[in-house]
């Protein structure tokens, strides 16, 4: 009986097992389109830290280059920058900084890319009270950090910085000192002019070039210029009230017109070339007859 069975129940077991089976096979199925589902709703990586900007900012942001060539615009915190050359040049902050914050010290590297350049008004108008410019930074740009109105207590140039820009830090208080670094070729016109509050003005050997009314309007008493400079530019010390006293290191730089205000008595080294009795309109001495 059982012989005569297993023929007639095989095609039966047959297709009961595909039936089983089935359902297995569309479990898989499922399984892997939840998978893929699953493959698609995974966040995102993780955006990084620099970005881009639009385009219609960018477009503000390059006038204030000069018209320079565009770039690409990133952010990275609150600082704008391009990327020039592999070297990183800031365009703006965008903090504004607080009242009474205590400072900003500029930053070496963004992206791992060196800071070598300060943009044009960079900084201006902020709030902060120091700026620590690393060493970095070569190029100052044109009032990078001008009108930092009534909080601007001190600045610290970075060692490596050779040119400082026109109007960089023009009418920033209650600055009371700053030292230029031999590092510094040239000092932009207006550079630092009407910082009323300006009374020492160190300028290192190496520095060989101070432009047109560059500390005019400070409250500097006395300077002395390294002799390593070459060119000074009219009226570079013009409206210093205060100043009567400058000591020149070396030889006479080319006359311009006048440089100094009324009072000021221009003293000078005994080997020191090209001096007259005046220089600018100014009498010149001997240091040894300095006060």
């Amino acid at each position: 009986m059982k012989k005569f069975l297993y023929p007639l129940l095989l095609p039966l077991l047959l297709v009961l097992g595909a039936c089983s089976k089935s359902p297995v096979v569309e479990t898989e199925s499922e399984g892997e389109k939840q998978q893929g589902v699953k493959k698609e709703v995974q966040p995102e990586e993780p955006v990084a830290h620099t970005k881009l900007v639009k385009e219609s900012d960018v477009n503000k942001l390059m006038r204030r280059i000069n018209g320079e060539p565009s770039e690409e615009v990133l952010i990275d915190s609150d600082l704008w920058y391009v990327v020039e050359g592999g070297t990183v040049k800031i365009i703006e902050n965008r903090s504004g900084g607080l009242l009474g914050n205590p400072g900003t010290r500029l930053p070496e590297k963004i992206d791992g890319k060196p800071v070598t350049s300060i943009g044009p008004k960079a900084y201006a108008g902020t709030r902060q009270r120091v700026f620590i410019i690393p060493d970095t930074v070569t190029d100052i740009g044109e009032e990078a950090f001008a009108d930092c109105y009534s909080t601007l207590e001190e600045v610290k140039i970075g060692k490596n910085v050779t040119s400082i820009g026109k109007g960089a830090f023009r009418f920033s208080m209650p600055l009371k000192s700053i030292t230029i670094p031999g590092s510094v070729i040239s000092i932009g016109e207006e550079a630092f002019m009407s910082c009323r509050t300006l009374t020492n003005i160190t300028l290192q050997e190496g520095v060989s070039s101070i432009g047109k009314e560059a500390f005019a309007n400070t409250y500097v008493q006395d300077i002395t210029i390294p002799e390593s400079l070459k060119n000074m530019g009219k009226g570079a010390f013009y409206l210093c009230s205060r100043l009567s006293s400058v000591t020149f290191l070396g030889d006479a730089p080319e006359e311009v017109g006048r440089v100094f205000p009324a009072k000021v008595i221009i003293y000078r080294k005994p080997e020191a070339k090209g001096w007259g009795d005046t220089w600018g309109g100014r009498p010149v001495k001997l240091i040894s007859e300095k006060p």
